[in-house]
């Protein structure tokens, strides 16, 4: 049988990791997952061919308020309002039979910005966390 080992924390560490906790999981990350959408976002935006301007002006980037909106808290979108540029996927990916070649905005756009997209997101979790607890 392995040894027991115990821990004792004073009631302000207890209550400072349940914070941390709690800072973690509702949805603070959500806002630092929303700086790489924007980032995403905007170079989607430079990469769209315009004719008139439909679908660049449609592109957004959102930060997922419920968990069942996108799936964990924590996280964001990046795509585009349907609504205003319904033709959005076919420039993406294209239409079948070759009418319309694809022109990809979104993807290259994430293969792109994913190293700036990360140090932007360690650098704010970082500051939320100084600002928060004075580490």
């Amino acid at each position: 049988m392995p040894p027991k080992m115990t821990f004792q924390m004073d009631k302000k560490t207890k209550d400072m990791l349940k914070d941390f906790h709690s800072f973690l999981t509702v949805g603070e990350l959500g806002f630092s997952a929303g700086i790489a959408a924007d980032i995403f976002a905007e170079e989607a935006r430079s990469r769209v061919k315009v004719k008139t301007g439909k679908l660049k002006g449609a592109i957004v980037s959102r930060i997922n308020k419920t968990q069942a909106q996108f799936g964990e808290k924590g996280s964001a979108y990046v795509g585009v309002d349907y609504k205003k540029a319904p033709h959005g996927h076919l420039v993406e990916y294209g239409a079948r039979g070759g009418k319309m070649p694809a022109q990809p905005y979104i993807r290259p756009s994430i293969d792109v910005k994913q190293g700036e997209a990360i140090a932007a997101v360690e650098a704010d979790i970082s500051r939320r966390i100084l600002k928060r607890f004075g580490v």
